[in-house]
């Protein structure tokens, strides 16, 4: 399963009670603030490994406790203030990157059908082609719908890498090359068998 970059820049509990103890940023005493700062970045990377999906309750809670200890902090500790605000906006990098994948995800099972269905079709052109002798260059006459369904499901194959080991990364590369050969008019048999034999392996549902 793939990891977003945003995980790495989050601070874990050990680096944020180093910073808070610095001099220079203070120190800042423990306790500033209402909420614990270290209890919520541990439950995010508790959970981040888990992939988007799971992680993002998480990291939305912790948006949430940075805002609380940003406020409680502002007049008194300003250098460290700023370091906060820094650690924020890798929090908001990840969580908008975690709905954006969500949201993907949320239509996998439906993209994959149409993408499918279209491919079908073209696959059962193709057959008939090769009998007829192979005439000419191939090209389906669903070439249109079948490219959109294609490129759409991209993106949700794309996403799934980030949440489980259902699709590798290996195999979302393969398929996004295959798509790409396709809509650039390469209707080979190396094409159309891939593409057939990609949908045919992605799960039902990730």
């Amino acid at each position: 399963m793939e990891k977003l970059v945003y995980v790495d820049l989050i601070w874990k509990r050990d680096k944020w009670v180093a910073e808070r103890d610095k001099k220079e940023n203070g120190p800042v005493p423990k306790g500033a603030a209402k909420v614990s700062m270290g209890d919520a970045l541990a439950k995010f990377h508790e959970q981040a490994p888990k992939g988007p999906k799971v992680a993002l309750k998480s990291a939305e809670d912790l948006k949430k406790a940075i805002v609380s200890y940003k406020e409680a902090i502002k007049s008194k500790y300003p250098k460290f203030f700023t370091q906060v605000e820094k650690l924020e906006k890798n929090v908001d990098s990840y969580v908008t990157a975690a709905k954006q994948i969500v949201d993907r995800l949320a239509n996998y099972a439906t993209l994959r059908q149409k993408a499918s269905e279209q491919m079908l079709v073209a696959g059962a052109e193709f057959l008939h082609w090769e009998k007829a002798g192979s005439v000419g260059q191939f090209a389906p006459s669903n070439a249109k719908p079948l490219l959109e369904a294609l490129k759409a499901f991209i993106t949700a194959v794309q996403s799934a890498t980030f949440c489980n080991d259902k699709i590798t990364k290996d195999a979302s590369k393969t398929f996004d090359r295959t798509v790409y050969a396709a809509d650039g008019g390469a209707w080979s048999k190396a094409t159309v068998d891939g593409l057939v034999k990609q949908l045919k392996e992605f799960p039902a549902s990730v």
